[in-house]
C-alpha cells in the first residue's frame, strides 16, 4: 500500500513537472523578430507593408503574456527602423492611413476635391493587399498586438502639430529600455 501511495505522488509530480514546462515558453516575453523568422506555428513579431511614398503599415503581434507597454516599444522600435533606413530621424503614427499631417497635404487634399467620406479616393495609386486564406482553420491569436500606419519625416516643424513627431533614436532607446532586443 505504502508503494502505491509513493508511486501516486511520483505520478501528480511528475505531472505537475510537464505541465509548468509546457506553460514555461507563455510567460517569457516574444523575440523582437519579424513574424516570418518566427517559425512553424508561431503568429509573434511584426509586419510591415509600404502603402504609399513614406508611409508603411507596421503591425506586431505577441503572445498572451506579453505585456501591452512590450508590445508597444516593439512596434516603435520597428517604425523608427523602417524611418532609419529611409534616413530618416523621427515617424509620425498616423490616426488613419492616409491623415494629412503637414498644409502641403492640405493643399494637395484641395486639389483633388472634397471628399464626401465614401466614393474612391486614389491616394498613391493601385495597392494589392493579399489576404491568404489557410486551408485549415487558422489558430486564434490570443496575445495583444499593436497596428497602424507611420509616415517617416525628416523635420517634424513641417507638420502641422509637431508634438506628434516621434524620435527615431529615442524610440529605439526606449524599446531598448523596455527589453526590447532590437539590434
Amino acid at each position: 500500500m505504502k508503494t502505491t501511495h509513493n508511486f501516486r505522488g511520483l505520478i501528480a509530480a511528475a505531472a505537475c513537472l510537464v505541465g509548468s514546462l509546457a506553460r514555461a515558453d507563455d510567460h517569457k516575453f516574444p523575440e523582437y523578430q519579424s513574424m516570418d523568422d518566427a517559425g512553424v506555428m508561431s503568429y509573434e513579431g511584426y509586419q510591415d507593408l509600404r502603402i504609399a511614398p513614406l508611409t508603411w503599415y507596421v503591425a506586431y503581434q505577441g503572445n498572451r503574456n506579453t505585456p501591452p507597454d512590450w508590445i508597444e516599444a516593439a512596434w516603435s522600435a520597428r517604425a523608427a527602423q523602417i524611418c532609419q533606413a529611409a534616413a530618416l530621424k523621427y515617424f509620425v503614427a498616423l490616426r488613419y492611413t492616409m491623415e494629412a499631417l503637414t498644409p502641403q497635404d492640405d493643399v494637395a487634399d484641395a486639389r483633388r476635391g472634397t471628399w464626401d467620406g465614401w466614393t474612391k479616393r486614389d491616394a498613391a495609386g493601385f495597392i494589392a493587399i493579399p489576404i491568404y486564406t489557410p486551408a485549415a482553420p487558422a489558430p486564434v491569436l490570443t496575445g495583444p498586438s499593436r497596428l497602424g500606419a507611420i509616415r517617416c519625416i525628416d523635420n517634424p516643424q513641417s507638420l502641422k502639430d509637431p508634438h506628434r513627431a516621434i524620435a527615431v533614436d529615442q524610440a529605439l532607446l526606449d524599446a531598448r529600455t523596455a527589453g526590447v532586443n532590437v539590434r
